[in-house]
This record gives C-alpha cells, structure tokens and sequence, in this order.
C-alpha cells in the first residue's frame, strides 16, 4: 500500500515542465527520479511514514495489552494497561501514565510530519485533500 501511494505521488509529478525539460536536455531515469522527482514526494513519503510508525506502535501496544505481546519483564506500554487495570480504582496513574504516554508518541509522531511537510513547502490544510 505504501507503494501505491508514493507512485501515485510520482505520477502526480511526472507530467510537470522540469520532469519534461529534464527528459529533453537528455538526462538518464535515474538521474530525473534522484533529482526531479524524490524532492518532490519527500513529503508525501514522510507523511505516510509517520501515519504507518503510528500504527504499528498502536498495534504492538493493543497486541500487548490483549496478551499476545512482549512477556511479563518488558517493559511495553500495553502490557502495563493490561497488568495495572485492575488496581485504575486504587492507583489510576499506574494505567493512566502507559495511555497518555502512547497517545502522546502517535499525536507527537503526527504532529512533526505535518510540521516537516509544512517546512518543505506542503500544506495539506490550505490544498483542501
């Protein structure tokens, strides 16, 4: 899936005036993918890269929490919603500090992509996709 998305993303840039000029000064493939065309999807593969770290921290944790996961000695954010829910009416923060600190890694990882596709010239918001 991930490649379907950066290819969508190339051939989005593909029909441009700097791929066509490149393909006229007669550069190779390869020099017009390094060149014209990975500068200009960095952002998309960034921001896909982000929403997939995303997901796979929460599938391992959901993983853990549900016993499949890392065993008892590791540490593992779902494994201590999992041994701490228990005792949430006697010590909430047991429970508590394993879920803010797992939804703060995924709205955190979000956040700088979006703030790395903004500082290389994308803004999603303003394009309206």
């Amino acid at each position: 899936q991930v490649v379907r998305v950066v290819r969508g993303a190339a051939l989005a840039v593909v029909p441009a005036d700097y791929v066509t000029a490149a393909r006229a000064r007669g550069e190779r493939t390869w020099s017009i993918l390094w060149r014209e065309i990975l500068p200009n999807i960095t952002d998309v593969v960034c921001v896909e890269f982000a929403m997939r770290a995303s997901w796979v921290v929460l599938l391992i944790s959901s993983l853990s929490f549900l016993g499949f996961g890392a065993d008892p000695p590791t540490p593992d954010w779902g494994l201590m919603v999992a041994e701490n829910r228990t005792a949430i009416t006697v010590v909430p923060m047991a429970s508590l500090a394993p879920i803010i600190a797992l939804a703060t890694l995924v709205v955190g990882l979000n956040l700088a992509a979006d703030g790395l596709s903004k500082a290389w010239g994308v803004d999603r918001i303003r394009e309206g996709s």
